[in-house]
């Protein structure tokens, strides 16, 4: 896990503690990308663009079910936190008590 970066307050800071965490986060990026790559193309057969398009599209669809994922906890967490505050202690989707 990385240190929290100091507040920056300045472009140079800034620039700074994006230097930083983009060194930190490299080896990463680098594994998801050679992740979708074979997903797109697992037998090395297509040109470069055409793999390009496929990993991009890979991408677009793995952060759009991330983000779907996303709200929908948001959602229930807020409808959870809803339902504390009304007094309401039953789950009705599944006919049990307070969590």
């Amino acid at each position: 896990m990385l240190p929290e970066p100091p507040t920056a307050t300045t472009p140079t800071e800034q620039a700074i503690i994006a230097a930083y965490l983009s060194r930190h986060t490299t080896p990463a990026r680098q594994a998801m990308r050679a992740k979708f790559e074979q997903a797109a193309d697992p037998d090395g057969i297509l040109s470069p663009a055409d793999r390009a398009r496929r990993v991009a599209e890979l991408r677009r669809e793995h952060f759009t079910r991330l983000g779907q994922i996303s709200a929908a906890a948001k959602r229930a967490r807020r409808q959870a936190e809803e339902d504390r505050r009304d007094g309401d202690t039953t789950d009705e989707r599944h006919g049990k008590g307070a969590l």
